[in-house]
């Protein structure tokens, strides 16, 4: 007969795996592939203007998100994917504007705001380029 010895493990060894395989995923859930994009609607006074839509629209994929804005006139799209991005704000009595060609890189909190102006019939502002960093 011959000596067949088997391999088990010791509770040291597993431990060690453990912890090996725990820090590879941690490091493979690091990657960020998404920013924000927040601001805060005023009217042309500096007063803020709560309840105004907002619309987030990617430009390459043609998808979009809503949200309107709270009692400071404030919004926060999270967890946005990286890409080019459009965001309007509409309220009623005012003119839509909105603003085009917005880059967002990865982990990055893109800042848009508005000053919206009292409407006079049909009037829409549209501002293209990068927001200041």
């Amino acid at each position: 007969m011959t000596n067949v010895r088997r391999f088990r493990p010791s509770s040291l060894q597993a431990c060690l795996l453990l912890t090996v395989l725990l820090a590879f995923q941690h490091s493979a859930f690091g990657q960020v592939s998404t920013g924000s994009v927040s601001g805060t609607v005023t009217d042309s006074s500096g007063a803020v203007v709560p309840g105004a839509l907002i619309t987030l629209r990617n430009e390459a994929r043609q998808t979009q998100s809503t949200l309107k804005t709270n009692q400071e006139g404030f919004y926060s799209f999270d967890f946005v994917p990286i890409g080019s991005y459009s965001v309007e704000a509409n309220q009623s009595g005012f003119r839509p504007q909105e603003k085009t060609g917005l880059p967002l890189s990865a982990a990055q909190s893109l800042r848009v705001d508005f000053k919206l102006e009292i409407a006079t019939q049909g009037q829409m502002v549209i501002v293209t380029g990068a927001a200041p960093q």
